[in-house]
């Protein structure tokens, strides 16, 4: 579900590295996406609606490639069909639909994944391993880099949702959370919020947002505390993306 860039970039890696599947069906409601799509990837089957394609094919998983705010309706239909769902990041547009998500899949034969794919990242889990064994000693803070190129309010969920992702698989679930956002010169306040679409025409379609730069901190047990910093640059900085994890030794 979903013929865009991210759409394509899933038919691909399963066509090349995924011999096991084979794509039933795409669905998008733009004709130049599916056309694009069917040419590209020789895909037979179309579809606008994906309530229909739901019926109409035999499907073993679904992957819902849309922009934000397009995860919520077609994912929920393919659980009550107890069809499982691949969703990409962040799951949904705000916490409502995102429960509902979430209340879907647990009443559903079929389940919910969201990709983050640090999960299974080969040097995430090697970090994660030396940290076990103790290379660096306690560790006492890990430390959020981030790509840029955004406003910090559409950021924090967009590739931010990577970074906190990889600083949750190595502090583990976070007790207290604060934060500090500015617009412009000055502290955002409630009057700040605004659509992502507003804030950053050009950008992603990411809901409610607020703020151009931002400061996150966060506690984890024993001590760990974390931090992120979105600060507003215009450029990506793809060198700085990541995590340093700090500990007692190293």
């Amino acid at each position: 579900m979903g013929c865009g860039g991210m759409g394509r970039a899933h038919l691909r890696s399963i066509l090349e590295d995924m011999p096991e599947f084979t794509i039933a069906s795409v669905c998008d409601p733009y004709p130049a996406a599916i056309e694009t799509t069917r040419e590209q990837f020789e895909v037979g089957s179309v579809y606008d609606d994906f309530e229909r394609m739901y019926d109409a094919e035999n499907l073993d998983l679904v992957v819902v490639a849309t922009q934000t705010r397009g995860h919520f309706a077609p994912t929920v239909a393919a659980l009550t069909r107890d069809i499982p769902v691949l969703c990409e990041k962040p799951i949904a547009i705000d916490l409502v639909e995102a429960d509902a998500m979430v209340e879907a899949a647990a009443g559903s034969r079929g389940c919910l994944a969201i990709n983050q794919q640090n999960h299974v990242s080969p040097a995430l889990r090697k970090a994660q391993e030396l940290v076990r064994q103790g290379t660096i000693g306690d560790p006492i803070l890990i430390r959020g880099r981030n790509k840029s190129g955004r406003k910090s309010g559409n950021e924090f969920v967009e590739m931010g949702t990577h970074v906190t992702d990889m600083m949750l698989c190595l502090g583990g679930a976070v007790e207290w959370c604060a934060g500090t956002i500015y617009r412009g010169q000055r502290l955002a306040d409630v009057d700040d919020i605004m659509e992502a679409t507003e804030m950053s025409p050009r950008d992603r379609d990411s809901g409610l947002v607020m703020g151009e730069r931002a400061v996150g901190q966060y506690g984890f047990a024993d001590g760990l505390l974390g931090e992120i910093q979105f600060l507003g640059y215009e450029a990506g900085y793809g060198t700085n993306y990541g995590v340093d994890i700090l500990g007692t030794a190293g």
